[in-house]
């Protein structure tokens, strides 16, 4: 897929590293910042915590898949990316890429959404 947009096909082992990279600093830097960032009070019942998690995976693909949109627009609009079917892996990664995102995100949402409302 990634032929089709850049023209190239990136090393497996350089993405895992930088996919790793990614994901450690950014869960070392939420958790140090936050500690409490998951946590969801005792009084939410399962209706109340289903009810908003629902509501913040919504809420969490719309805003991601808006933000990737455009991204990827403004990408191809400057020309960084020039590929036959660079257009096509815009769509799939704005359609793809927030399902991945929107569950922690989700999580993080309806933790802080409950916090507040029982606190």
């Amino acid at each position: 897929m990634w032929d089709l947009a850049l023209g190239w096909d990136p090393d497996p082992l350089k993405l895992f590293v930088i996919s790793y990279a990614l994901a450690g600093g950014t869960s070392y830097s939420c958790f140090r910042r936050s500690p409490g960032v998951l946590l969801v009070p005792m009084r939410a019942g399962w209706v109340m915590l289903l009810s908003e998690f629902t509501a913040a995976l919504l809420h969490a693909y719309v805003g991601w898949a808006v933000l990737i949109a455009l991204v990827g627009s403004g990408l191809l609009a400057l020309g960084a990316l020039s590929g036959r079917d660079a257009g096509t892996f815009v769509v799939l990664l704005t359609v793809w890429f927030p399902l991945w995102l929107m569950v922690p995100t989700a999580c993080a949402l309806t933790s802080s959404r409950l916090q507040r409302r029982l606190a």
